[in-house]
Formats: C-alpha cells, sequence, structure tokens
C-alpha cells in the first residue's frame, strides 16, 4: 500500500513538473522610431538629389522591415516648408498602404518641425513658447494627419528635436494622446493618461550592443534614426551615416535573438506599461540624481553615466540608484550642516545687526533658488548641483538661526 502511494505521489510530481511551461529568458522589446518624415513640394524630389536620396531610402528601409516581419514607428512631420502631407500624394499613399499593411504606426512630430529655442539651447519647436500657441500648433498639425491619411486618431506625439516643456506635457495629455516619446533628459511626473516611453539609443548603440551581445534583459530599448542616418547629409558627421545594407545586417542580427521582439511604440503601451512606467519614473530620480552632479565632477568620474543606463530596466535601475542616493543625501547633508555651522560660527563673533543682514539675505537666497528650480522644471529642465549648491547652504543657514532663536526663547522660559 505504501509503495503504491509513493508511485503515485511520484507520477503526480512528474505530471506537474512536465505541464510547468518551460522558463525562457526574459524578453526585451526593441521599438524603432524614425523622425522627419514629411511631405515634399510638387517636383523637389526631380530637382532636389538629397531629397531623391532620402525618399529612396526610406522606401528601402520600409522594406528590410517588411523583409523581416517587424513593424515599426514613423513620426510625422505635418506641415514642413509650409507643406501640409497630403499635398504629397506620393508620400501619402505610402504611408496608407503601410498602415494597411498593419507594419507602421504614426507618430506626430510636432507642427512644422521650426525650432524657436533660444541660441543656449540645441533646438526645439514648443520651447520658449505659451500654453496657447504650443496648443494651436500641436492641434493643427493633428488635424493635418487624420484627414490625409484616413485616421481617426494619432496615439504618438514626439516633440522635434525631443525637447518639451511642462505646458507641451498638459497639452499632449488634454488631446488625448496616449504615448509621449521624446528624449531621456526631460522628465514630467502629473500625467495621468499618457504614457512617458522617451528613446534610448541609436542605431549605431544598439548595434554595438547586439556585437557585445550585451543587450538588457526585461527592458525596453527605443532605436531612434533620422533622414541623416541613412543618407550622407553634406553638413552632418561621416560617423552619424549608417547605410542601408548595415541596416539590413542590423534588423537580421535582431530576428536571430530568441528573446527580442520588434514592436511599436503604441505595442509598448499596450503590453508594458507598467514596465515601462517604473522604468521611466526610476530614470527620472536617477536623471534627476546624476544632473546634480554633472556640474560639479567630471562624466569620467560618475559611475553608470552612460547611454546603457536608459534602457528601462527596472532591476538595473533599482540597484544603481541604490548608492547614488546614499552619496547625494550625504553630500546635501553636508552642504546643508556646514551653512549651519556658519551660521553658528557666525553667531558668537557678529553683532546683531550683522546677523540680521545675513539672515535676511540667506532668506532672500534661499526663496530665488527655491523659485528658479520651479521654473527650470515648468520649462523642462532638471535640477543641477551648481544651482542647488546656494540654496542647501543658505537652507542651513537659516536652520542655525532657527536653532539659536529656539535656544534663547527656551533660555528665556527657563530663566522665568
Amino acid at each position: 500500500m505504501c509503495n503504491r502511494v509513493s508511485l503515485a505521489g511520484i507520477v503526480i510530481l512528474i505530471t506537474v513538473l512536465l505541464s510547468m511551461p518551460l522558463t525562457a529568458g526574459a524578453t526585451t522589446y526593441v521599438a524603432f522610431r524614425y523622425d522627419d518624415f514629411a511631405g515634399d513640394a510638387p517636383g523637389v524630389r526631380e530637382r532636389d538629389i538629397l531629397r531623391k536620396q532620402v525618399w529612396d531610402a526610406e522606401q528601402a528601409i520600409d522594406r528590410l522591415f517588411q523583409k523581416y516581419d517587424f513593424d515599426y514607428t514613423i513620426a510625422i512631420i505635418p506641415n514642413l516648408n509650409n507643406i501640409p502631407l497630403g499635398a504629397d500624394a506620393e508620400k501619402t499613399d505610402f504611408i496608407k498602404y503601410a498602415i494597411a499593411a498593419g507594419r507602421v504606426e504614426v507618430a506626430q512630430h510636432g507642427f512644422t518641425h521650426t525650432n524657436f529655442a533660444g541660441v543656449n539651447h540645441r533646438g526645439g519647436e514648443f520651447r520658449d513658447r505659451d500654453y496657447q500657441s504650443q496648443y494651436q500648433d500641436i492641434k493643427k498639425g493633428r488635424d493635418i494627419l487624420l484627414p490625409a491619411l484616413r485616421l481617426k486618431n494619432v496615439d504618438v506625439f514626439v516633440p522635434p528635436w525631443n525637447d518639451w516643456t511642462y505646458d507641451t506635457g498638459r497639452i499632449v495629455e488634454e488631446l488625448g494622446f496616449k504615448i509621449l516619446s521624446a528624449d531621456s533628459y526631460c522628465y514630467y511626473n502629473s500625467f495621468k493618461k499618457t504614457l512617458v516611453i522617451p528613446f534610448t539609443s541609436h542605431l549605431r548603440e544598439i548595434e554595438s550592443l547586439l556585437v557585445n551581445k550585451s543587450l538588457p534583459d526585461k527592458s525596453v530599448i527605443v532605436v531612434l534614426y533620422h533622414p541623416y542616418d541613412i543618407v550622407k547629409f553634406p553638413n552632418e558627421k561621416e560617423s552619424r551615416y549608417f547605410e542601408i545594407e548595415r541596416f539590413d545586417k542590423l534588423l537580421q542580427a535582431l530576428s536571430t535573438e530568441p528573446n527580442v521582439k520588434v514592436v511599436t511604440l503604441g505595442h509598448l503601451c499596450k503590453e508594458n506599461a507598467d514596465l515601462i512606467a517604473k522604468g521611466y519614473f526610476l530614470a527620472n530620480k536617477l536623471e534627476r540624481l546624476q544632473s546634480f552632479w554633472r556640474c560639479l565632477l567630471p562624466p569620467q568620474l560618475l559611475p553608470g553615466a552612460g547611454r546603457d543606463l536608459f534602457y528601462l530596466n527596472v532591476q538595473k535601475y533599482s540597484e544603481i540608484l541604490r548608492p547614488w542616493h546614499y552619496i547625494t543625501s550625504v553630500f546635501i547633508a553636508g552642504i546643508v550642516a556646514a551653512g549651519f555651522l556658519f551660521r553658528i560660527f557666525l553667531g558668537r563673533r557678529l553683532s546683531v545687526k550683522w546677523r540680521v543682514g545675513i539672515d535676511i539675505f540667506a532668506a532672500v537666497l534661499l526663496f530665488i533658488s527655491i523659485f528658479a528650480e520651479f521654473r527650470l522644471l515648468q520649462r523642462g529642465y532638471h535640477i543641477t548641483g551648481i544651482r542647488v549648491i546656494p540654496g542647501l547652504i543658505a537652507a542651513g543657514v537659516l536652520f542655525g538661526m532657527f536653532i539659536i532663536w529656539i535656544r534663547r526663547y527656551y533660555t528665556k522660559l527657563l530663566s522665568l
């Protein structure tokens, strides 16, 4: 009887083990995002060799995605050089056919791709502009794309130069875009419905990951490329050029990776929203901590500051964030303590008149620092060390003043 029970138990155990799914490697999702697709004026491609080369390369790349059965995202400028996309019948039909075939996802790439940024910024269509002007342009761009491509909606918004501000974020969500895809340096935590999926890699970088067999597990990699990556532009660096044959080899290598899925940004939003949201949140924290140090230390002294950190691997971010938290917390505490000790030192050696003046100056400095950081965050920047340190010192001074005031107050109470 005992032997029968044991045998039955062994059979049941083997059956359970055989019925369990085999564990596979964690899936890495790769999304390709092609920026700056736009319509041309009639006859331009016959007169302009560069525009013809770009159009030929765009079609060649599309055939490669079709060859490997991969989907990709095209970020379209609705009205480049006052030429709405629909005015270019050839390119419009190309996109409509690719949409119908199910291999292309359309993203709105601004409105006209005009640079409104000041001289101290790399560029941005939505930089240094008010809410209303941004809203009008984004809405006009969408109103061009939808009828031209016979779409009910466009879910992805890509700001030109990957640059956006607090107001841009509000508008994108208000207009119903489900995804905002830009750079990894600009963060905004107030989205409720829109998912932020920043680009993480260029063509050469993902190629390097494949060659070195260092693709991160359970990650999201968004590969960004432009016309000047697939065609030689006169004013661009030679190193940017990624010829069609090389692109073919890249896609072929991805197709042989067993744990890699090439998808669109919309697919990422549907299947991996939690992973992306957590990764974006942790990347946000990591970027803010690192940006604090970038103004204080040379890049080579910043551990883990390379681009490989922006592949939204939640576990990796968590591991790297821990020491950054400790280092930054100790440093900030030291700066505040220095201001505190400085105030205690002055309190014993200066007259009341000078002490009051220093305290007022510290209060004003702290207020200006807080206001400046708030404005910079609204305009799309992140905190950096040099701007924060004066405010931290001022906070220490005021804390020292507060401690001195408390001591005097209680001394008076005890003497009564």
